[in-house]
């Protein structure tokens, strides 16, 4: 078997980082996905197949995987989304966000259609017409365009000059209203969205000629909050720098941008650092500000999380001239550091996934000894900061998953679900003795501290 490995996905203890139940995947290159997301008892996997193995990474399919988080069985997979005249149709859509998981519902973009299926078998509710994700369009990458709670669903529809957003029925897909938004002239758009309070939140920014049809930032964006239920502009405000995360969260709205840059004058040195920003949800008053200097914290836009009661972030405190991973946490309401915790101090990635349990905020991070490098999932605790648990992974090497473009871990029921590329000699293990073996921790060895 040598060193062979198979995609796998696994559920940690969330209180320990044990290992409750592995499922291997898939052995080989040809298998690409951004990681979990989870709801109610089920684990989604949104998976990027090759329709053949002539030739290794194709990674022309895609269909969507689902589990159960108790025991790890598989409970359905979607017929395959195949294009085998384009190679990389898959991996486009599983590495986007093409999946929303509500408690009693999945939403999953699937080639030109929205579709509402039931978590637990997969059966498909209803399925309304929406090209969204198209390869050929770069800026389509930030997102689903939609946002669903259990009792609502506010779809982005695209056309040739205009965006409309409509409110939908979650139980039969029909439009209940829609609101039509006119692109402006020199106005570009990430398609973020986030709902709270019957208002859906939507950015815009600016954009300056460049010449030959090309255009670049112009370091101002605006964010507007619609009524979904008259669909009137309940308040606009600008924003200095584009706005690169945004959610509603009980009654704040939290956002952060970009650095403001004068592309023309000097573009080698921003003219104002990246914000962190609480806003008040209904009237779009500034609660706090803090700029990247005042937290010390950058390059951390990836990692950014929220609760309703704190910001996370991975910060970048460069150290002695080396990168480092520092976990803060500011309050939603002030903006004020809680607590910051060292994880690693001389690492740093942006791209670290993260996820927030009921009492853990669960990430990863990269430890270094003489000779080597590992990495390792960690568990801090949400009020102090502490460091609860870390354990390796087994694949520290060559990271397929973990520490890449846009990998994704998810918690349910006291579980953290990730996905690793396990040897295929560990899965032969499981044959031997499988409850032994999936008591034990994955191995925890600090390489440096």
């Amino acid at each position: 078997m040598g060193q062979q490995r198979s995609a796998t996905l696994l559920a940690l203890d969330s209180n320990t980082g044990k290992i409750r139940w592995l499922q291997p995947l898939r052995t080989g290159r040809d298998f690409y996905s951004r990681g979990a997301i989870a709801a109610n008892g089920t684990v989604i996997l949104g998976v990027a197949e090759s329709s053949t193995t002539e030739r290794e990474q194709r990674l022309d399919t895609y269909r969507i995987r689902a589990f159960d988080v108790q025991s790890g069985e598989p409970l359905w997979t979607t017929n395959p989304l195949v294009d085998e005249t384009k190679d990389g149709i898959g991996y486009w859509f599983a590495s986007n966000d093409a999946i929303d998981v509500q408690p009693n519902v999945v939403y999953v973009q699937m080639g030109d259609e929205l579709r509402s299926l039931d978590p637990r078998t997969g059966q498909q509710r209803w399925a309304m017409k929406r090209p969204w994700l198209n390869p050929n369009d770069r800026a389509l990458r930030f997102g689903l365009g939609i946002v669903a709670t259990e009792e609502s669903l506010a779809v982005l529809q695209l056309g040739r000059n205009q965006r409309v957003l409509q409110t939908i029925n979650p139980k039969t897909g029909t439009v209940i209203r829609q609101i039509t938004l006119p692109f402006k002239p020199l106005e570009s758009t990430s398609n973020r969205i986030t709902v709270g309070n019957r208002l859906a939140f939507l950015e815009t920014s600016g954009q300056i000629p460049a010449g030959d049809n090309a255009f670049l930032p112009s370091g101002q964006s605006t964010l507007t909050a619609y009524n979904l239920e008259t669909g009137q502009i309940q308040f606009r405000i600008p924003i200095a720098g584009e706005i690169n995360n945004l959610r509603a969260v009980d009654q704040t709205l939290q956002l952060s941008t970009d650095p403001v840059i004068d592309f023309k004058s000097n573009p080698s040195k921003p003219r104002s650092e990246g914000q962190f920003m609480g806003l008040d949800l209904q009237t779009g008053r500034v609660l706090w500000q803090k700029s990247e200097a005042q937290i010390r914290c950058y390059g951390s836009y990836r990692a950014w999380r929220v609760s309703a009661e704190s910001v996370y972030l991975n910060c970048n405190r460069r150290q002695d001239i080396r990168d480092s991973s520092t976990i803060v946490s500011l309050s939603a309401r002030t903006g004020q550091i809680q607590w910051e915790t060292l994880v690693s101090p001389d690492n740093h990635s942006d791209t670290a996934p993260s996820a927030i349990a009921s009492r853990q905020f669960l990430t990863f991070r990269r430890v270094s000894g003489a000779n080597e490098s590992q990495l390792q999932a960690i568990a801090l605790d949400r009020q102090t900061g502490k460091l609860l648990w870390s354990k390796a992974f087994f694949n520290s090497q060559d990271l397929p998953y973990m520490d890449s473009f846009r990998a994704t871990i998810a918690t349910d029921q006291n579980k953290v679900f990730v996905l690793d590329a396990v040897p295929q000699w560990q899965l032969w293990l499981l044959s031997l003795n499988r409850d032994w073996y999936l008591n034990q921790a994955i191995e925890a060895k600090v390489l440096s501290t």
